[in-house]
């Protein structure tokens, strides 16, 4: 009789990895009473320091109620967000990513050493996206502007955080 084989293998990556690590507010505090106002910017740096990002890619497209452009360093949200009011635990860093992209309505992708904030909806008729890029290393800002194939019909395009895949031979 032939026993049946079992191979499974679990994908990982710096966002998957993110849900093993507690929130920390930018000045180190793990409580809710230490926690203050901060960009979104900082609060992506402080989640992806020291797990080998180095860069942020920012879609430009969202914008204020006056047409202007937002960036990360622009949205300022309070930290206290971040903790349970219950018991002032401090969420799991991908769940504070996860609300971040919820509040800014983007996709948070990794390539490499990059992150990018993407909100796909705003390039189905569009076939170049503008980024402003962000390096974590010394917060210098560069701009590119990049065609959406390059995001399109690729095995990284359909990876969730966490997927596991499994063989099972018939």
């Amino acid at each position: 009789e032939k026993e049946n084989e079992e191979l499974s293998l679990d994908a990982s990556d710096v966002i998957a990895a993110l849900q093993y690590r507690q929130y920390k507010s930018i000045n180190h505090n793990s409580n809710w009473d230490g926690s203050g106002m901060a960009t979104v910017y900082d609060i992506l740096k402080n989640i992806f320091k020291d797990l080998g990002i180095a860069k942020i890619y920012w879609a430009q497209d969202k914008r204020d109620a006056d047409g202007n452009f937002l960036y990360p360093t622009d949205i300022v949200i309070s930290e206290k967000n971040f903790f349970s009011s219950d018991n002032n635990e401090p969420w799991k860093c991908d769940e504070v990513l996860d609300e971040i992209c919820k509040y800014i309505g983007v996709t948070a992708m990794q390539d490499e050493d990059a992150i990018y904030l993407i909100d796909f909806s705003e390039y189905k008729t569009h076939s170049m996206i503008s980024f402003l890029i962000y390096d974590l290393s010394d917060d210098s800002t560069t701009s590119l502007i990049q065609g959406i194939e390059a995001y399109a019909d690729t095995p990284e395009a359909y990876m969730l955080n966490g997927a596991d895949i499994s063989f099972s031979p018939a």
